[in-house]
């Protein structure tokens, strides 16, 4: 079992927030704006993968150190910490196909459509600052090892 750091969860709670401001000030783009600006599309795209990155990371810190969870594939990240009643079951509901998306963002790339990323960028960054609110409670009342 790894060491628990809140440490290392909040950095990536920092990376997290930092990606998710991006998410939320692109949000507002119209998809016809971010079909005119690769920039901008480049950094939906990246701002994405950070955020996902990031939730999967905590979630895996915390059920390897907290509760010597083991978990083959990242998809069962999300519905463990709901298991683990570190995340309500809502929320697990809206992030859990976050690992597809993020192995669609990193493998499948050439296939990725504006169209359904555009879809996850008005539905998922607030679900990503939710997640974030439950880590943060998490850790209020985590009595572990810091």
């Amino acid at each position: 079992m790894s060491r628990f750091s809140q440490d290392i969860i909040r950095k990536l709670l920092l990376k997290l927030e930092e990606a998710t401001l991006i998410l939320n000030r692109l949000q507002a783009e119209s998809e016809e704006s971010l079909r005119k600006d690769l920039i901008k599309w480049y950094a939906v795209l990246h701002a994405f993968l950070i955020a996902i990155e990031c939730t999967l990371d905590i979630g895996s810190h915390i059920l390897s150190s907290v509760f010597n969870e083991r978990f083959e594939e990242y998809r069962e990240i999300i519905p463990l910490l709901g298991q683990h009643e570190v995340m309500p079951q809502e929320l697990v509901k809206k992030l859990e196909g976050m690992a597809e998306f993020r192995n669609k963002l990193v493998h499948e790339y050439p296939e990725i459509t504006l169209s359904k990323v555009y879809r996850y960028l008005q539905q998922h960054p607030k679900s990503f600052e939710e997640y974030a609110r439950q880590i943060e409670k998490f850790l209020a009342g985590f009595k572990g090892q810091s």
